[in-house]
């Protein structure tokens, strides 16, 4: 049904290249220790609303993985300092099964 292939098409956009908090993946560490530590558990979003609550500040962010809108609460962000950082990030956000799928073909059909 229509929600199974929306899960199908946002798990085949969503990153299979995760970052660390300075915005590196594992497989292309940055040149810093810390940038070279993880865990590496997020995804470059960028942030399109703030919200206030009534003890909170949440966000809504724009995932550069799958272009989908989320909710984020502070407590799970980390803001990527270095341009370096956010060079890797965009582009560990591009590696998606989709894309390494298209990749596979068009080495196939080549």
């Amino acid at each position: 049904g229509e929600v199974a292939r929306n899960f199908l098409s946002i798990s085949e956009d969503a990153t299979i290249s995760p970052v660390n908090r300075y915005g590196f993946p594992e497989a292309a560490p940055g040149t810093h220790l810390n940038e070279q530590r993880g865990p590496y558990v997020f995804v470059l979003a960028t942030v399109i609303k703030v919200h206030f609550e009534e003890d909170a500040r949440y966000y809504t962010v724009r995932r550069a993985d799958t272009g989908m809108e989320q909710r984020a609460d502070t407590a799970w962000m980390e803001r990527i300092q270095s341009a370096r950082g956010i060079a890797a990030a965009e582009r560990a956000a591009k590696q998606t099964r989709r894309a390494a799928s298209e990749r596979t073909r068009t080495r196939i059909t080549i």
